[in-house]
């Protein structure tokens, strides 16, 4: 929860920044869990003026299911 909250700071001004704050955070868990992490999200633009409360819902889904890779991944 602390990484997609700590994604959505202040001077995050649209979920593309937030997105990119929230994998970066994510980077260094998955590689010390020796998982090599490959991004490619295609972000449209409408998605950009999401509320941060939408904002956080969907880094809380991803946050979900990068937890279950962690948890459940050999």
């Amino acid at each position: 929860m602390r990484i997609a909250l700590d994604a959505l700071a202040p001077d995050a001004g649209d979920f593309r920044t937030a997105l990119g704050n929230f994998l970066f955070r994510w980077q260094a868990q998955l590689e010390e869990a020796r998982i090599q992490p490959s991004w490619t999200i295609d972000v449209p633009d409408s998605v950009s003026a999401l509320s941060p409360q939408a904002s956080l819902q969907l880094l809380r889904i991803a946050q979900e299911a990068l937890t279950n890779v962690l948890k459940h991944a050999n």
